[in-house]
């Protein structure tokens, strides 16, 4: 995919922890890994580490998905089900932004200092009521086309 989109040569990508050093990093993309560790809220404190103040962390998880499909997804880290926007804020990162489904998720590193980072965990109340309102409208509109003679 880098290859396709000619930033292969600008991309980092290390295997080995003791070779990651800390504050170097614009961006690091976590992709599927969280469930598959044991202490994800360590992974969680090193990427905050990795990053340069203000770097972006952008992440997907399946902390939910534990089934025959997915073998190595670890039984114990279902507790953290819905809980990584929170794990996150709580380790240092300010939450920037939710896709639908929370895939992915956009945090931004912040001093541990900064407690405004905890006000982005509450989404905006109009952006809920709005989004309730569109859903609204768009079973109601469902409901016409099938009682529609």
């Amino acid at each position: 995919r880098f290859e396709r989109q000619s930033v292969y040569d600008q991309i980092t990508i290390l295997h080995q922890l003791d070779k990651i050093i800390f504050e170097n990093f614009d961006i690091v993309i976590s992709r599927e890994v969280l469930e598959h560790v044991k202490y994800p809220q360590n992974v969680i404190n090193r990427i905050w580490a990795y990053l340069r103040n203000g770097g972006l962390a952008i992440i997907t998880e399946s902390f939910g998905r534990v089934e025959p499909a997915f073998p190595t997804h670890l039984k114990s880290n279902q507790k953290f089900d819905g809980q990584t926007e929170r794990l996150f804020v709580e380790t240092g990162f300010r939450l920037l932004k939710t896709f639908p489904g929370r895939r992915p998720m956009v945090f931004q590193k912040v001093a541990k200092l900064d407690k405004s980072r905890f006000d982005t965990l509450a989404p905006p109340r109009q952006e809920q009521e709005y989004d309730i309102q569109k859903k609204i409208k768009k079973i109601g509109k469902r409901l016409l086309r099938m009682i529609r003679f």
